[in-house]
């Protein structure tokens, strides 16, 4: 699957207008399905607040807005560009501002907002932070520790106490120590702009370790004794991208607001988002099945019960670009187990039979449950292999009986 931000958003939004229409296929059940259960799916639909959350924050998600402060050539740009993984700013010979803001856009699509300055101002620059309204702070200082940090650290105090006065949400602040190879923004723009060669050789770079954990240790107890203006402390090398992985885990996890949080997701671990997507899908639709299971309707439920299966391939399906109907999709469903309906009819029998298995109250009911959630969670793992991970069809069928033995 093409990891393309913008093809992927097509694809979820896509998803997202499938799954709202679920209702109205619930709604146009033949009549001999009662409308309880019809009523009851919809109730458990519904209930789903994971999923539900996870579907329109992917709709409302937008770029996160970062603050980044630091003096002069210390690497801010250069920061952004590790952030990236691309050239996204230009760093050697920028002729430097107090205030940047810019828009990091890479395919046409925005990944990132920056504010970038000096850890110094007044209120108007103050004022200006505010309008722009980050979502995390970061202050960026040089690994050689030579650096200032009382006055940068009360010029984010100050930042901090002025957004509680204006009631904007609390500012994380990150410290992060930088240029941790001793290399400046001139050798970063030109291996960078060498290309693949350019970034095997920045990867080659060494990092002394030992060096970044005293500088780590210099800077903590400056940054201790300004109390709670700094929320994490890490050092990087934006250069090579030594532990560049780890500072986007940090960025994320500070951000408070759920749509830029998804933001930094879509960019930045979109198969983890689709993924997640997809395994939600299949965990919905597994419990739906064994809710069906539970009532007292031999065959009709049978019936319910291969609509949700369809319903979901069909979702799992469009998450890979693919528009497939539910006629499509049961036949997919049938293609695991054999290629005839008989064949997948009697693979369903004992389920029924296991309703009139009622020497002990309610067991059948358990047993048939049971095999309906596992069931259904076999063909969405199933599903999710082959659509989303482009498993050839002979290979997830042998996932298919092997998920199914596992779940016995």
């Amino acid at each position: 699957m093409k990891d393309d931000k913008k093809v992927v958003l097509e694809r979820l939004e896509n998803v997202r207008n499938y799954y709202n229409k679920f209702e109205k296929i619930l709604d146009d059940l033949p009549f001999f399905i009662p409308s309880s259960t019809k009523t009851m799916l919809k109730d458990h639909l519904g209930q789903d607040k994971e999923l539900n959350e996870l579907m329109n924050s992917i709709v409302t998600q937008r770029p996160p807005r970062l603050l980044i402060a630091g003096d002069d050539g210390v690497g801010k740009s250069a920061l952004v560009n590790a952030i990236c993984g691309a050239m996204v700013v230009q760093t050697a010979n920028k002729i430097y501002k107090d205030i940047d803001v810019y828009s990091c856009k890479r395919g046409g699509v925005t990944e990132l907002e920056v504010f970038e300055t000096r850890a110094s101002g007044d209120e108007d620059k103050i004022m200006k932070i505010a309008n722009f309204n980050p979502d995390v702070g970061i202050l960026l200082l040089d690994s050689t520790g030579c650096t200032d940090i009382d006055s940068q650290l009360r010029f984010f105090a100050e930042l901090k106490n002025s957004f509680a006065a204006m009631e904007i949400d609390r500012l994380p602040v990150i410290v992060v120590i930088g240029k941790a190879d001793d290399a400046d923004e001139d050798d970063y723009e030109v291996l960078m702009n060498a290309g693949e060669e350019g970034r095997k050789v920045a990867l080659t770079i060494d990092i002394n370790r030992n060096y970044l954990r005293e500088a780590i240790s210099h800077y903590r107890s400056g940054i201790l004794s300004h109390g709670n203006v700094v929320d994490e402390i890490i050092a990087v090398s934006a250069l090579n991208l030594y532990n560049i992985g780890e500072f986007r885990k940090v960025l994320e996890n500070l951000m408070k607001d759920p749509n830029a949080q998804m933001g930094f997701r879509m960019t930045f671990r979109l198969p983890e988002v689709m993924a997640g997507v997809a395994y939600r899908i299949v965990k919905l639709f597994s419990g739906l099945a064994a809710v069906v299971a539970l009532t007292p309707i031999p065959i009709a439920d049978l019936y319910v019960l291969l609509i949700l299966q369809s319903f979901m391939v069909g979702l799992i399906a469009r998450l890979s670009g693919r528009n497939i109907n539910i006629k499509t999709a049961f036949e997919f469903i049938l293609s695991l187990g054999g290629v005839t309906v008989a064949g997948f009819a009697l693979r369903t029998v004992t389920q029924q039979i296991s309703k009139f298995a009622n020497i002990i109250p309610f067991a059948g009911s358990a047993i048939s449950s049971t095999i309906a959630a596992t069931g259904t969670t076999a063909i969405g793992r199933a599903a999710v292999a082959h659509f989303i991970s482009d498993l050839p069809l002979r290979k997830t069928r042998s996932l298919f009986k092997h998920l199914k033995k596992s779940s016995k």
